[in-house]
């Protein structure tokens, strides 16, 4: 059986998420999306691409996005606190 080159799987891949986020104008597009992609097409028969590590990979990547919107919503909150307490002086 021949082999896709990678590009081409990678390009396959990412497509329809890509189309998928435009049509409803949300992001489907994980910064850790492409990595992924990128170990599943090229290496696909290695250790590092067994779904485990995809899964635990992505769930890390999800509660990093989490943590950081936790903090901007907590700066936002504070900050409006803050302007408050200045403007009461």
């Amino acid at each position: 059986m021949k082999r896709i080159p990678s590009p081409l799987a990678a390009g396959v891949v990412m497509a329809p998420i890509g189309v998928l986020a435009w049509a409803v104008a949300m992001p489907w597009l994980s910064p850790s999306l492409g990595p992924t992609i990128a170990i599943q097409s090229e290496f696909a028969d290695q250790p590092v691409a067994r779904p485990w590590n995809v899964v635990a990979g992505h769930i890390a990547d999800l509660r990093g996005i989490g943590v950081l919107a936790a903090g901007i919503a907590l700066v936002a909150v504070l900050g409006e606190g803050v302007r408050r307490l200045r403007a009461a002086r």
